[in-house]
């Protein structure tokens, strides 16, 4: 069996192989009977030392005297006495015979291997289950703004990520020659830098490689990119050379929750294809209610929609770039011409689909614009404004598909914007330049009034402003919660002063979605009615169906709550939109309202009054009142009283008033 060992003789590590049942040395290799100070292993096994035997037994037992779990070699250092030396010693076991050898091998360790044995990456590697492959790709993946390689410097072969490999439009992930390769890709520039830079590396024989290039991918897109890596040397050879590319320009650009580039990305892109006067279309995607959808369902779960979302995009919208602006608006780029209603079909639908798997059932989920390049814009500045802007209108007409960018958009946004931050001054200046005032709802049949609804004015520069204009740059701002209370102040005094003419006088109120979702609106109105000793028996509060559609939950709680106080509900601007009768019966509504779009169509049409008359009588049948808006002439009071409407508001009975001047005519009459 003697003979079977004479194959570790000229090995330059110390080899030991011991009986696994009895620990006997039965072979030591001559290199290591001299690197532990004996001539012979009779020698060896006759000294009885404490020193040899403790340098001895070290060996021995530097490794587990048992097979690993999963059969493979242990592995653990061990100082030599003798020579003052560490070594790496691996055990492993072989059966020969019937019998149990372990065999005990130990190799010097340099200085920098000691260093690798004892580092934690290294004893992870030898202990642990790593997967390589597939920590490669997790470094490397294309959503990092990174472009890793590594290789054999001596064969001059690498490996790159795939990221690289599709930059330099090479055919395989392996690479002879990469650096070569690469130099074409290098800005024309900086082609001198670059070669000398890893001429230098290898002629001083550096561990550490680092340059700051320009590159010109496939893209045709200059780029900065930050070169870095490490090179490790067996004396003059260089081994291995490991390292990755930095997207200098993109470093910081990357979102954390979708993987998308942001703003800065978009800019230089956009910037490059104008200035190149080459063709492109840009989509604008604004996600709708998405505060909302935050809420209800958390931080996390709606950071995980958002992920949905976008994988969903890109998979779809294939040839594409997407960016993500700020907050939940995007932009999807794709070179050349593409239709646009065709586009604007897939975005919509990838993400109502994924709202649906979430639960949110949602008509329109998002707010879509779309312009062209080089003609829109003479920048990615100015087409990423644009294209905002295209967003910004789209959300206050989602059902119209998408929105083309038109100059004329400029001008208004600026004068909006500059309304915007006289509201914003003007609620802050206790809501100067704001007033109620409130138009009369009279009884059908007699006329008498009955109640009235309370409507806000405000004028900017002199001249009044719309309160559909105004009303909707505060729900932007944000400023509608602080004017929502004061309006429903005002509602509450109003009706303590009407009250003592006339205690059954109701006033209706209007509230934004955003109030709705509000959690001190609730509080303030309880708080309102007990300061001013008000009941809220006459109160309306009148919801229209976005409300219904876009805050279910909130808006839940707040009719529960407003019926609690004795306020009855009234569903405003019916016939406007998508409504339909079945809505009628799903709402939990007192009183329903009919849009004065109803009026103008039924004094034209017959077809038209038949229907309505089918909706008040559907109504009546459901307990639900009906009031007629926009009512101006006497014909068209005529119609209304032929329907057998409950109530009537509108210009042929009076024009809005201001409280003193409603109250004389209530107690007038």
């Amino acid at each position: 069996m003697k003979k079977l060992w004479h194959i570790y003789d000229r090995m330059r590590d110390i080899v030991c192989i011991l009986n696994a049942d009895t620990q006997e040395i039965v072979y030591m290799n001559p290199h290591g009977l001299r690197m532990l100070g004996f001539r012979s292993l009779e020698e060896l096994r006759k000294d009885f030392r404490s020193e040899t035997l403790q340098n001895l037994d070290g060996l021995i037992t530097a490794c587990g005297q048992e097979e690993t779990p999963d059969g493979g070699p242990d592995e653990k250092l061990w100082k030599n006495m003798v020579d003052g030396l560490v070594y790496a010693v691996r055990s492993g076991f072989f059966e020969v015979g019937g019998e149990r050898f372990r065999i005990q091998t130990a190799s010097e360790c340099r200085e920098e291997e000691l260093h690798e044995y004892q580092s934690s990456f290294g004893r992870f590697l030898r202990k642990y289950y790593f997967d390589t492959e597939m920590f490669f790709h997790s470094v490397s993946a294309r959503e990092m703004p990174v472009y890793v390689f590594f290789g054999d410097v001596q064969e001059d072969v690498y490996y790159v990520s795939d990221k690289l490999r599709e930059e330099l439009g090479l055919s395989s992930n392996l690479v002879h020659q990469l650096f070569r390769q690469a130099e074409p890709f290098v800005y024309e520039k900086d082609r001198e830098n670059y070669k000398r830079g890893l001429l230098s590396v290898m002629e001083e024989r550096r561990e550490f490689y680092s340059q700051r290039l320009r590159f010109q991918g496939m893209d045709k897109r200059i780029r900065w990119m930050c070169c870095w890596g490490i090179i490790k040397w067996d004396g003059d050879r260089p081994l291995f050379f490991s390292g990755c590319m930095t997207d200098l320009e993109d470093e910081f650009s990357a979102d954390s929750v979708t993987g998308l580039l942001r703003y800065p990305a978009a800019v230089r892109r956009l910037t490059a294809l104008s200035e190149e006067k080459e063709q492109a279309t840009v989509f604008g995607i604004g996600l709708s209610r998405f505060s909302v959808i935050n809420d209800s369902l958390g931080r996390m779960e709606a950071d995980r929609l958002l992920r949905q979302i976008c994988a969903q995009l890109r998979e779809r919208l294939y040839g594409f770039e997407l960016y993500r602006m700020d907050g939940v608006r995007f932009l999807a780029v794709c070179p050349g011409q593409v239709p646009d209603v065709r586009i604007s079909g897939i975005i919509r639908q990838c993400i109502q689909e994924c709202y649906r798997k979430k639960g949110i059932e949602m008509k329109n989920p998002c707010a879509l614009g779309m312009l062209r390049c080089p003609e829109d814009g003479r920048s990615g500045m100015e087409l990423i404004e644009r294209v905002m802007t295209c967003i910004y209108y789209a959300k206050r007409n989602p059902e119209q598909g998408v929105l083309r960018f038109s100059w004329d958009m400029l001008e208004k946004r600026q004068k909006e914007a500059e309304m915007s931050l006289e509201l914003c001054r003007n609620v802050r200046d206790q809501f100067k330049g704001f007033r109620v005032v409130i138009q009369p709802i009279v009884e059908g049949e007699t006329g008498r009034i009955k109640g009235g609804e309370i409507l806000s004015r405000w004028e900017y520069r002199g001249t009044a402003v719309s309160p559909e204009c105004f009303i909707m740059l505060m729900e932007e701002n944000k400023q509608i919660l602080a004017f929502g209370k004061w309006v429903f102040e005002q509602a509450v005094l109003a009706c303590r002063s009407f009250m003592k003419e006339r205690p059954d006088f109701t006033v209706s109120f209007n509230v934004s979605y955003l109030q709705i979702t509000d959690s001190s609106f609730l509080p303030f109105m309880k708080e309102t009615l007990s300061r001013y000793g008000v009941s809220g028996k006459n109160l309306i509060l009148e919801l229209t169906e976005t409300h219904f559609d876009e805050a279910p939950e909130h808006l839940e709680r707040l009719v529960k709550e407003c019926r609690a106080m004795g306020m009855k509900l009234a569903l405003d601007d019916f016939g406007k939109g998508y409504s339909n009768l079945q809505m009628l019966l799903r709402y939990p509504v007192d009183l329903v309202k009919l849009d004065r779009e109803i009026m103008r169509e039924i004094a034209q049409s017959r077809t038209s009054r038949e229907l309505v008359k089918s909706i008040v009588l559907a109504c009546h049948r459901a307990d639900k009142k009906v009031c007629v808006e926009g009512v101006e002439t006497e014909t068209e009071l005529g119609i209304v009283k032929r329907m057998k409407a409950d109530y009537v508001q509108g210009y042929y009975f009076y024009r809005p008033l201001n409280t003193q001047e409603l109250l004389t005519k209530i107690s007038g009459a």
